[in-house]
């Protein structure tokens, strides 16, 4: 069995604040600093994009279900 992996683009508060990139539409950015995430929409930049709060997780966990759940779901349904 092969083993995927997900990475998540990361770097420190002040990394994203001098690159200020612009997030693909899903992508994930992670603030090492804050341990803190957003989101990308495909055009908003780094410093416009809110964190994800703890509600906008929960909406996320409850559609996509928890990390084991939708690793398991990936992996069954995958090519």
């Amino acid at each position: 069995m092969s083993v995927r992996r997900i990475q998540i683009r990361r770097s420190t508060a002040v990394e994203w604040n001098d690159r200020n990139p612009t997030l693909h539409q899903g992508e994930l950015g992670l603030d090492i600093t804050n341990k803190r995430i957003k989101i990308g929409d495909g055009f908003t930049s780094w410093d416009q994009l809110q964190y994800i709060d703890k509600t906008a997780m929960d909406e996320i966990r409850q559609e996509y279900g928890d990390e084991v759940s939708f690793i398991t779901q990936y992996e069954l349904h995958k090519e």
